[in-house]
């Protein structure tokens, strides 16, 4: 199955499921018991197929690269992971954002006890697009920290795509001169700056490695 097609069947199954729940919590069990049950099927099968792959990333193990060898370069790679590591967080504290935000918004509007499951349920499936976000931070730091160039170029793909989103959320936002969007504005301009110095670093760091096996590998011709 096509990642494309697995994206699509999760949203729908989250809705339906969404929708299911709703209808069964407001005593629709006729209408949202099926809705329910196809929901589940449809989001829980890639939800699981997701775990398993999260989980076999996290098995594989580490591998160091020569250039580990030198201190300099050594002190550079934990010097570049930790950051990307303890950037990680920022992607937990909007999950939890978004979280805390589809529990207030139907709770303010005075909606029922359905409405307000049916919401959560669509938070919680937004909220894990920057949590797997910070997991995969996580992992790229890690492998940094153990000398691993396999956590560069995810590092530097994922960097990337938060800081396109992030520029066109914060031009979008300034362009909008209704209350609050400054705010939003500011918040996505700096996680766009912080993105930038974090791929920067990366890109610094692919620079040395190479030029340490360039002048390595004229070593060895030169023996």
């Amino acid at each position: 199955m096509s990642h494309r097609l697995l994206r699509f069947v999760v949203a729908t199954g989250v809705l339906t499921l969404a929708l299911g729940l709703g209808k069964l919590l407001d005593g629709d069990v006729r209408a949202g018991l099926p809705l329910f049950v196809i929901g589940l099927a449809l989001a829980g099968v890639p939800a699981v197929l997701l775990v398993r792959h999260v989980i076999a990333n996290w098995t594989t193990g580490f591998a160091p690269s020569p250039a580990m060898a030198d201190p300099a370069l050594r002190r550079e790679f934990r010097s570049v992971g930790v950051p990307v590591i303890a950037y990680s967080s920022l992607w937990f504290l909007a999950a939890l954002a978004i979280l805390v935000s589809a529990y207030r918004i139907p709770h303010d509007s005075g909606s029922s006890a359905g409405s307000i499951a049916g919401v959560m349920v669509v938070g919680c499936f937004i909220a894990g697009i920057p949590a797997l976000l910070g997991i995969q931070f996580i992992r790229c730091g890690q492998m940094l920290l153990h000398g691993d160039t396999g956590g560069i170029a995810p590092g530097l793909r994922l960097g990337w795509i938060v800081i396109v989103i992030g520029a066109l959320a914060t031009v979008g936002s300034l362009a909008d001169d209704r209350p609050g969007y400054g705010k939003v504005a500011l918040v996505a301009g700096c996680v766009v700056a912080v993105t930038l110095v974090n791929n920067l670093r990366l890109r610094l760091l692919t620079a040395r490695v190479a030029e340490y096996q360039r002048q390595a590998g004229r070593s060895v011709s030169s023996a």
